[in-house]
């Protein structure tokens, strides 16, 4: 997954989505995003958990866009998973650090 400290929300694709279930059309939680050519509004979703960078997050909620060409990565972590799993990120040596926080 992209990391994006721009973006507000954890985003995964709606086809990757559909591949394992879920029906995002049928969301009546939508949120608005805004992307390159203006702003959209997107299905929200809770999944039952998230596994990535070693920490899993369970109820947690996330949008369903397709992403656009060109970007080659699975979906996109935002700063609602940065933020519950306390990431510092440092730039000088290209490292992560996540601690995720206690409910």
């Amino acid at each position: 997954m992209l990391i994006d400290t721009g973006s507000s929300y954890t985003i995964v694709p709606v086809e990757v989505l559909e591949a394992i279930g879920f029906k995002p059309d049928n969301s009546k939680d939508k949120v608005r995003i805004i992307t390159a050519n203006g702003y959209l509004i997107a299905p929200r979703i809770k999944i039952n958990w998230l596994h990535t960078l070693g920490i899993k997050m369970d109820d947690f909620n996330i949008v369903a866009h397709t992403l656009p060409q060109g970007i080659y990565a699975k979906g996109i972590l935002g700063m609602d998973f940065l933020t519950k799993a306390k990431a510092v990120i440092h730039t000088d040596n290209g490292i992560i650090e996540v601690m995720q926080s206690k409910r």
